[in-house]
């Protein structure tokens, strides 16, 4: 996938979007498959209850201003969690597209996928730079 497409990424946005659609493309693929995790569903992110709007479900096709938008707040340093702090809240892109705080989220689930992101774009980075 990365040798296919990865060398149209001209910019940081263009790195976000690259990574965000590689993985919605690998969840589409692996969802039902036997590895599968039952707890963890591979399913498109992010899922409307996390950023309404971001989905069009009668076109089938993505608002990729507001899922650009979403994923900058959802993964920004505001919300880098501290293992030894308690995480009370989430950033949810409600209806108005205004980003709201919701509580009982699981810590981790986002210290999970903080790390896969950081993974994902230290990979993004040297692929970029070595390529």
């Amino acid at each position: 996938m990365a040798t296919e497409s990865l060398h149209q990424v001209t910019d940081s946005r263009g790195a976000v979007m690259w990574l965000w659609s590689a993985h919605n493309k690998v969840n589409k693929r692996l969802a039902g498959d036997v590895s599968e995790d039952p707890r963890y569903p591979k399913v498109q992110f992010p899922p409307e209850d996390l950023c309404w709007g971001c989905m069009n479900q009668a076109k089938g096709t993505w608002d990729e201003d507001k899922v650009f938008n979403f994923l900058r707040k959802y993964y920004g340093a505001e919300n880098i969690v501290n293992s030894n702090r308690k995480l009370t809240s989430v950033i949810v892109l409600g209806n108005d597209d205004r980003f709201e705080l919701t509580s009982g989220s699981s810590k981790t689930q986002l210290n999970i996928l903080a790390k896969v992101t950081v993974f994902g774009l230290i990979f993004l980075v040297n692929y970029l730079k070595y390529a």
